[in-house]
């Protein structure tokens, strides 16, 4: 089972469409996450940051996934 995803550093990122968190997918399957920037306090200009994904195969596992973009202002 996933655990809630989450974005570092917080506030910069934000999940705006999640299906995945707390979810229980077999081998081989899916979810999707969509993210938005920048989210309402997020200053204007590069992000480096990481989509955090906990499992608990093994316990207290996680996969981090690499986020890079330029925010805009919208």
């Amino acid at each position: 089972m996933l655990g809630s995803l989450s974005v570092q550093p917080a506030g910069y990122v934000a999940i705006s469409n999640d299906g995945c968190s707390n979810q229980t997918l077999a081998p081989g399957g899916t979810c999707s996450v969509e993210l938005s920037y920048p989210a309402a306090n997020a200053p204007v200009g590069a992000f480096a940051g990481t989509l955090v994904v906990p499992d608990d195969i093994p316990p207290d596992r996680e996969a981090k996934l690499s986020l890079k973009g330029n925010l805009e202002q919208m």
